[in-house]
């Protein structure tokens, strides 16, 4: 114990070891506070949130085992692992069911991001280096929002990290363990979205490069393939008892185009200027391709002052950098804007990278300000949003329960198209019965509320008057 108070008491009494401990704590208040102020106002519960809980309820209630999970794209596109559903069920085992679970999910996540993502860039480049990246990773707008998204795509950042991590150990330390590990994190995260197929290939780049120094690359590389390929066991085992139902859909998503989405391979230039929009705050397409210019002559110019993994790392991005535009015209289809999520780590890091390189600290400081006061009046505009969100939906359904409870009834939803989801999930969990024998009495729930309605929260409630 006094060998401990000892090194507390040595690092604290550094002062340089002060200042950057107070820069994180700093640093950690401006993550946190604008992620999870207002929280229970923006936390939504639609579609995706009530497919995941009521696959977590079925495993942990009623215990049926899902071997699918999220289909990628759209309800055409073939199946992912369900790895997430299964990472949900100790935290809704905290609530009872309750989708309060996934507040609890988000805020462990984006510690476990922090605290990750500061250890493994400080490692790779430096403490400065570090420090940048979180407080841009901290006030980006799009990042601001996917961080506190509750699905499948929330955690594809937190991959990005760990892979580079684990690419990290091969080069310097190169045991059989980190290669295992990295087939498994590689498999695991491109079930949770489809996106990560491109670090797949970032991976893939660097692994390719470092061949020649490696000792056993060949045994370790089977290694990589065989934990990755193992990911996959649920899939392999519903197509076996499927007729390979998913295998055909995949073949299909790739090889057959939709009548009615033809195949436009510009059609994620809009797209890619609103995923940098965080960036240029000016929605210009020539803006746009300016930045991608600069973001790519960046991780060309880190190749040739960097060595060792640094200098493999940016060559190996520079490729994916590549792939990216390629890939998605070779695709065809518009993609969202959170498919390019996996970038934000890659750009964010390059130019805080450079900056620092070239020893320009007067002018990262100043982008960072400028930066800041762009961002910050973004931040608070969407944190002071209300939406329909879990806790409306909640509190409704809640108001619901005394209004009808013990009496004979079913429910109905006249909402706005795929307004009433979520509603379902909330009324089976607080036990409200319905009867289905369309005789009895019917409760609507209605946005917006109409004549005389009870509103509860903005949403009415419609109770015949055989229930008043």
């Amino acid at each position: 114990m006094e060998n401990i108070k000892k090194k507390i008491s040595l690092f604290w009494n550094h002062k340089h070891n002060r200042i950057q401990l107070l820069l994180l704590a700093a640093l950690f208040i401006l993550y946190f506070l604008p992620r999870f102020y207002n929280i229970q106002h923006r936390i939504g519960f639609d579609w995706d949130q009530e497919k995941i809980a009521t696959e977590v309820r079925n495993v942990v209630r009623d215990h049926k085992l899902s071997l699918l999970g999220p289909r990628a794209n759209n309800d055409l596109g073939f199946f992912l692992a369900p790895y997430f559903n299964y990472m949900m069920i100790p935290f809704f085992l905290l609530t009872g069911l309750h989708p309060w679970a996934f507040v609890i999910f988000l805020i462990i996540y984006n510690l476990v991001f922090f605290i990750t993502a500061f250890f493994v860039v400080r490692n790779m480049f430096s403490n400065q280096v570090a420090l940048s990246f979180l407080f841009i990773w901290a006030l980006n707008t799009v990042l601001f929002e996917a961080d506190i998204g509750p699905w499948w795509p929330v955690v594809i950042p937190l991959g990005v990290i760990i892979t580079w991590n684990l690419l990290w150990n091969i080069y310097y330390t190169n045991t059989r363990h980190d290669w295992a590990l990295l087939g498994l994190t590689l498999g695991v995260f491109v079930n949770m979205h489809f996106q990560f197929v491109f670090i797949i290939a970032f991976s893939a780049v660097f692994l390719i490069l470092h061949a020649r120094k490696t000792k056993q690359f060949a045994l370790k590389t089977t290694i990589l393939l065989c934990s990755f390929v193992a990911v996959f066991t649920p899939l392999f085992l519903f197509d076996l008892r499927h007729q390979f139902l998913n295998t055909n859909l995949f073949l299909h998503f790739f090889t057959n185009s939709d009548a009615n989405m033809p195949h436009d391979m510009f059609s994620w230039i809009p797209v890619l200027t609103n995923a940098f929009l965080p960036f240029l705050f000016i929605k210009l397409t020539w803006l746009t391709y300016l930045f991608y210019g600069i973001v790519g002559s960046t991780m060309i110019y880190l190749t040739m002052k960097k060595k060792k993994f640094a200098r493999l790392f940016y060559i190996s991005s520079l490729v994916l950098w590549g792939l990216t535009l390629l890939g998605f015209a070779i695709y065809g289809k518009r993609p969202s804007e959170y498919y390019y999520i996996f970038t934000y780590a890659f750009i964010i890091v390059a130019l805080s990278d450079l900056l620092i390189t070239l020893n320009k600290k007067y002018i990262l400081y100043t982008l960072l300000i400028v930066y800041t006061l762009f961002s910050v009046p973004l931040i608070i505009t969407k944190i002071s949003t209300i939406g329909l969100s879990l806790y409306k939906k909640d509190r409704a359904i809640q108001k619901l329960k005394t209004l009808v409870e013990g009496k004979k009834c079913n429910i109905s939803y006249n909402v706005p198209l795929g307004r009433d989801n979520g509603f379902k999930y909330l009324v089976e969990y607080y036990k409200i019965k319905q009867t289905g024998n369309w005789s009895d009495p019917l409760v609507e729930i209605r946005i917006p509320p109409q004549g005389k309605d009870i509103v509860v929260e903005g949403i009415g409630i419609k109770i015949p008057p055989e229930l008043k």
